[in-house]
C-alpha cells in the first residue's frame, strides 16, 4: 500500500491513471500545463535542453509563473528487475522521496527539494508505475567531477572540497546513507557550496560506521574511475574533505574508507575493463 503523508505545503491530484504530488505553489502550474493529463514534460513549459549523468537524463524546464528552472527526471527501477519491468517503480519512492528529501533538508542538509512528482499507473496497478520527479535547478551549478576536472586553484579546491565534506557529515549525522555517492552526485554552486543530488529512497539506510565507510571508499572509487585520481584530487585533497568531515577522528574514519576500498576496487577495475570492451 502506497504511504499516505505528505509534508506540510504539498498537494495530491488524481485523475484517471495519474497521480500528482505538488508543492502547492507548482501544483496548479502543472495541472493547467497536462501534467494530469498525461502530457511530456517536455509540454509543461519552455525546454531547455538537457543533462546527463545517469541512466536517464534530465530535462532542463522553464515554467511560466515558477521563479526557478526545473530539473525533469524519469525514475528507472535498476538492478536485475528493472529491464524486465520496464524500468518501473512502486507509487511509495514518490512519497518516500519527498519524505525523505524535506527530512533532511530539515537536518540541514543541503540538498534541493522534490517539487513535484507524477506517477502514472500501468495496466491499473500502484505497484507498477513511471514516476517522473522535479527539483529546482542549481542556478550555476557543475557537479564536483566537472568543478575537478577544469582544473580549480589549490586553495579553492581546498575550499571546495570541505565543503563537500561537510555536506557528506551532515548528511551522515542524519542517520542516513546515500547509496550512491558519488563525484556527478555533489554539485558545486558559484558560491563554493556544495549539493547533494539524487538522495532517493534508495539512500535510506542507517549511517552505520561500516555503510559509512563503503560511502566514503565509493565517493573516491568514483574519482578513479573518472580519471581524476591522484591527479587532480591528490592525497592532501582527501585529507581536507575527512578534515571537514570528520575533525576529530578523521584518521579513524581514512583507516576505515581505505579497508572499504582494497576489498572492493579489485572487482570494480575488472567490472570497468569489462564494460569498457563491451563498448
Amino acid at each position: 500500500m502506497a504511504l499516505r503523508a505528505l509534508p506540510d505545503g504539498y498537494r495530491d491530484f488524481s485523475q484517471g491513471r495519474i497521480r500528482l504530488l505538488a508543492r502547492a505553489d507548482l501544483a496548479e502550474l502543472l495541472c493547467a500545463r497536462g501534467a494530469l493529463a498525461g502530457r511530456p514534460p517536455e509540454a509543461w513549459g519552455e525546454p531547455l535542453g538537457s543533462l546527463g549523468g545517469g541512466r536517464v537524463p534530465l530535462i532542463v524546464l522553464r515554467v511560466a509563473g515558477f521563479p526557478q528552472e526545473l530539473l525533469v527526471k524519469r525514475v528507472r527501477r535498476g538492478g536485475w528487475l528493472g529491464p524486465l519491468l520496464g524500468g518501473a517503480t512502486s507509487t511509495n519512492r514518490a512519497f518516500a522521496e519527498i519524505l525523505l528529501v524535506e527530512s533532511l533538508r530539515r537536518a540541514g542538509v543541503t540538498t534541493p527539494p522534490v517539487l513535484a512528482a507524477r506517477i502514472t499507473r500501468r495496466l491499473g496497478l500502484e505497484q507498477w508505475v513511471g514516476i517522473e520527479l522535479v527539483t529546482p535547478r542549481v542556478a550555476g551549478g557543475t557537479d564536483l567531477a566537472s568543478w575537478l576536472a577544469q582544473g580549480a586553484r589549490p586553495a579553492a579546491r581546498s575550499l571546495v572540497l570541505a565543503a563537500a565534506g561537510r555536506s557528506v557529515a551532515a548528511l551522515h549525522a542524519a542517520g542516513v546513507v546515500h547509496g550512491d555517492l558519488n563525484l556527478r552526485n555533489l554539485l558545486v554552486d558559484p558560491r563554493g557550496e556544495v549539493h547533494l543530488l539524487d538522495l532517493g529512497a534508495k539512500g535510506a539506510h542507517a549511517a552505520r560506521a561500516g555503510k559509512r565507510a563503503a560511502e566514503l571508499a565509493r565517493l573516491y572509487r568514483s574519482a578513479l574511475k573518472l580519471g581524476l585520481a591522484p591527479r587532480p584530487l591528490t592525497g592532501g585533497d582527501v585529507v581536507r574533505f575527512l578534515r571537514a568531515y570528520r575533525p576529530e577522528g578523521w584518521q579513524e574514519d581514512f583507516a576505515r574508507a581505505r579497508a572499504a576500498l582494497r576489498r572492493t576496487l579489485p572487482f570494480h577495475r575488472l567490472s570497468w575493463l569489462l564494460r569498457g570492451r563491451a563498448r
